[in-house]
């Protein structure tokens, strides 16, 4: 009888402990539910700006571009509303697939301060020309955000090329620098490529593959309270950097090698196919320091501003070594708004919309002066 009391006794605290753990589970699935409704917007800035799913779509050979048709918070115009992309992935129109007789062709290629702005700096360029004459002159956006000159490279020969071009333009330069400080520091890699190398289906060994991770990754909760554990769980990012040499003289020297080079590459592609090439080295905060130091850590500089000065002086003289026919493809912008009246960022690249006419009369300039023959 005893043992059978002892049974009931043990049989009821047992069953009292899974319904306390089946409550407990429910709230816990339930407060996540609710964390993932009510929380606040835990996305950057930058992404609630720039919605993943419509400006990084997956792309074949370019790595990624705008998804075509997606809806974006921009307008081409005050007082329009809201856009989608094209149906090439781009802000505003698209070429015609025939080219007119007295028509000329301007494809812009950057990244989000290329993409981004109302209007849009390629918008404000044709603008700038027109009012020279060249109404005939039609510039098309081929920003992509995050977009990085290897990328615009590929772009170059995947889509301008077959787009009848009469002149293409980068204006880039500060995601070469800024990517590879923050995220993937490997030179000359797409933006987040390690993400891409740690895909749990690309992964040949699913062993190695951290499955309970995956699983708490699902969770509301989890996510929130341990995001930097996850990306250090899911992405080797601190062995990356030390084996790509991160922060070292080398390494920024390689960064800006990579960058020139494939400026480079851009002009003789466009020029085989009989486009002209130029090339804008856009500014940025960080190039707004004055007095510059002339040593490194000599003045009380973030780590980052550092980076971006040591950087630009490599990439200066860098170009000022290239023959003359190929450093004349190339124009420093990164100091023009040294001489801007107000404060002309919002944040380390991305300017005020009041700003984006001076740097689109700055190109409209440059272009003029060195294209307007074959843009007439």
């Amino acid at each position: 009888m005893a043992h059978k009391e002892r049974f009931l006794r043990v049989k009821a605290l047992l069953a009292r402990i899974f319904v306390a753990m089946l409550v407990a589970l429910v709230a816990v699935l339930l407060l996540d539910v609710a964390v993932g409704v009510l929380a606040p917007d835990a996305r950057t800035a930058f992404d609630r700006m720039f919605p993943v799913g419509s400006v990084r779509h997956p792309k074949p050979y370019v790595m990624f571009g705008g998804k075509p048709g997606a809806p974006v918070a921009v307008r081409e115009r005050p007082g329009e509303k809201s856009s989608t992309l094209n149906a090439r992935g781009y802000r505003g129109p698209l070429p015609g697939a025939t080219k007119e007789p007295n028509e000329r062709r301007i494809y812009v290629l950057g990244g989000s301060t290329v993409f981004s702005g109302t209007p849009a700096l390629s918008t404000l360029l044709q603008d700038e020309l027109a009012d020279v004459g060249l109404t005939h002159v039609r510039v098309f956006n081929l920003g992509v955000v995050s977009s990085v000159s290897g990328m615009e490279l590929a772009r170059i020969v995947y889509e301008v090329v077959d787009l009848s071009p009469d002149l293409v333009v980068m204006y880039n330069g500060n995601n070469d620098l800024s990517h590879p400080f923050s995220w993937d520091p490997r030179p000359g890699y797409p933006f987040n490529f390690m993400a891409y190398e740690n895909h749990p289906l690309l992964e040949s060994d699913v062993g190695s593959y951290p499955a309970i991770t995956m699983f708490l990754y699902g969770s509301h909760i989890a996510r929130k309270i341990g995001s930097r554990q996850f990306l250090n769980r899911f992405v080797p990012l601190a062995q990356t950097q030390s084996q790509a040499g991160y922060g070292t003289a080398a390494w920024r020297q390689q960064l800006s090698e990579t960058y020139v080079a494939r400026l480079i590459k851009a002009k003789r592609i466009s020029s085989a196919f009989g486009a002209e090439f130029i090339a804008f080295f856009q500014p940025s905060q960080s190039f707004r320091i004055r007095p510059e130091p002339q040593v490194d850590g000599s003045s009380n500089l973030t780590e980052r501003t550092a980076h971006f000065l040591d950087c630009r002086r490599r990439i200066r003289a860098l170009i000022q070594a290239l023959p003359e026919s190929d450093r004349e493809a190339i124009v420093d912008l990164s100091d023009s708004y040294d001489e801007y009246s107000g404060a002309p960022f919002k944040d380390h690249v991305h300017t005020t919309q009041a700003a984006k006419p001076f740097m689109a009369t700055l190109l409209a300039e440059h272009i003029i002066q060195r294209f307007e023959a074959r843009l007439r």
